[in-house]
């Protein structure tokens, strides 16, 4: 089922007389014919209330995405979306009475790992094994931000914070979970920022990109037995929204904001480090995230500030990029991450006056349905033709700060 909607599309793409552009699909979605990407609302709130903030996405061993974020309509907090391709599935996990960054990973069974700061502003950790689990990693207060969860061979979870005590200076942070939660520091002092990106290597090793030193330099740390530190860019005070994915012979790559020129940047190392800028067609790269396809080809979703739009730079040998969404205030608090085909998947916010949401977008191919898959197709039309939107809201494993 969860390529039907895909047929359905090009199904309406067939019959329809209209011009290139935007398609109603299911659940809300929107296909986009000129550039074949589909976009839907996963959850959305009404007013004041908010929606989206800090959305994290993974996708599992069946390319269905599994989203954290923190949202607030009457009651807030830690929210987990998961779509089985079927139904988007809503669970609230952790009523923290405030904004919460979040971080996400599902392990091989595809049960997801969520990372995020409670209410006490402490570091906690939330997992799913049929029922909700959380757990405080450091007790020490005004730690997280911007913390980042990965999970290694062994499904044991990873996460790099930053800890700013008061009345100590910031320090980049490790956590690892064995028979136990083991803290170190990295880089203490790293005062200058309190962003973090981790990713492990096929061998377990662990790699962490974060801004530090006095300048408030871009940093990439690796630990491979012991830790080695390199300063990426030291443009100082002036980098922002840092992400880092790995390649296949494990190099780091990292997008970031330049704020100094308002613009996208990337960083790769191949023995030394290169520095490139990919957008500066105004206020862009802010909320940025970096994934790389199987074939090392670089996506990167960011925020197009002058704009309001969520935009997409991709890769193969030159940059190519596009606005994928431009309805309305979008495009902040982006989540990168590429199928098993290598199709960017991208979850971000979107906001108004009126409305909130968090939504999904993602690139897919408009193939020609087989005689097999006509029945789906129909059925499929009969849903769209009937409204249906398919949203299963549960309130799980709640804990109140």
């Amino acid at each position: 089922m969860g390529n039907c909607r895909v047929f359905l599309f090009s199904l309406i793409l067939l019959f329809t007389n209209e011009p290139v552009g935007k398609f109603a699909g299911v659940n809300g979605g929107t296909a986009f014919a000129d550039n074949s990407w589909f976009i839907e609302t996963v959850d959305s709130t009404l007013g004041i209330s908010v929606c989206g903030q800090y959305s994290s996405l993974a996708l599992d061993s069946d390319d269905n995405p599994h989203i954290s974020y923190w949202a607030w309509n009457g009651t807030d907090g830690l929210h987990y979306a998961y779509n089985d391709g079927m139904s988007w599935n809503i669970d609230l996990i952790y009523e923290t009475n405030g904004t919460t960054v979040t971080s996400i990973a599902v392990d091989s069974e595809n049960n997801p790992h969520i990372s995020f700061v409670g209410l006490d502003l402490k570091l906690k950790y939330a997992y799913f094994d049929g029922t909700w689990h959380i757990e405080a990693i450091d007790s020490a207060i005004n730690v997280g931000l911007k913390h980042s969860i990965a999970l290694d061979s062994f499904d044991k979870p990873h996460i790099s914070f930053v800890k700013d005590s008061p009345g100590d200076e910031d320090s980049l942070m490790y956590a690892y979970f064995d028979t136990m939660w083991n803290i170190q520091a990295v880089d203490c002092p790293s005062f200058g920022g309190d962003q973090s990106s981790i990713a492990l290597d096929e061998n377990n090793n662990v790699h962490i990109s974060y801004l530090g030193g006095p300048s408030a330099d871009l940093k990439y740390a690796f630990y491979d037995g012991s830790w080695h530190i390199q300063i990426v860019d030291s443009s100082g005070f002036l980098v922002f929204f840092i992400c880092m994915d790995l390649d296949d012979i494990s190099y780091p790559h990292i997008s970031y904001y330049d704020a100094a020129n308002n613009d996208l940047n990337y960083a790769y190392f191949d023995g030394v480090w290169h520095i490139r800028t990919v957008d500066s067609s105004g206020n862009v790269g802010r909320y940025n995230s970096i994934a790389l396809d199987n074939s090392n080809n670089i996506h990167i979703s960011y925020y197009d500030n002058t704009n309001y739009n969520l935009k997409y730079a991709f890769y193969d040998g030159s940059w190519h990029i596009q606005t994928i969404d431009s309805s309305g205030y979008v495009g902040l608090h982006t989540s990168i991450k590429t199928d098993a085909n290598d199709k960017p998947c991208i979850s971000y916010r979107s906001y108004s006056t009126a409305v909130e949401k968090l939504k999904y977008a993602r690139r897919i191919a408009l193939p020609i349905p087989t005689l097999s898959e006509w029945g789906m197709l129909i059925l499929g039309l009969l849903l769209l033709a009937a409204g249906t939107v398919a949203v299963v809201r549960r309130k799980r494993a709640v804990v109140k700060a």
